[in-house]
């Protein structure tokens, strides 16, 4: 029910911020959502702003878009026995990288703030795919591994694919 009600919150603002054309873009958005889901509907989402303002946007129209975009976002979380946790988490990290982005606007020119923003994506996307992981079991502790089980054995231990005999440098 939230995602309706996001949904229809983001065709008004769309159509509130950029007249009959936002609101056609906004129903475009909402058909995509409907068919695609969340994340498919906010990259066509902000592909349509930037068509329906090609000469730049007012910061209070991107405020006002950009921020029914994350409430329509964190609606999906509404389903969740967690949802205020990750309400708490995407608001949050939407707060740390908009201060990150200002901060590096304000400090270097347009393309090393970029190209720092993105590093900074990247790095936490990297951390994100560890953390979960190691949250899934999916990865050994390698220093676990007895060094006993691996004591005595010299040389290329593989054996032949095709014929099943050993590799010319094993000894066993």
């Amino acid at each position: 029910m939230a995602g309706y009600f996001a949904v229809g919150l983001l065709v008004v603002a769309f159509a509130g911020v950029a007249g009959l054309s936002g609101g056609l873009a906004g129903v475009a958005i909402a058909a995509i959502w409907y068919g695609f889901g969340i994340p498919y509907a906010i990259a066509v989402g902000y592909v349509l702003l930037l068509g329906l303002f090609p000469d730049g946007i007012d910061p209070v129209s991107f405020g006002i878009t950009g921020g029914v975009m994350v409430v329509f976002v964190c609606s999906a979380a509404t389903g969740s026995r967690s949802w205020l946790r990750i309400l708490g988490f995407a608001l949050t990290m939407i707060a740390v990288l908009g201060g990150l982005a200002w901060w590096l606007l304000t400090v270097w020119t347009l393309w090393i703030a970029a190209g720092g923003g993105l590093a900074v994506l990247g790095l936490l996307a990297y951390g994100l795919h560890r953390y979960e992981l190691v949250r899934l079991g999916l990865v050994s502790d390698e220093r676990s591994a007895s060094p006993s089980s691996t004591a005595g054995v010299t040389g290329d231990t593989s054996a032949s694919r095709s014929s099943g005999r050993p590799d010319v440098g094993d000894r066993r």
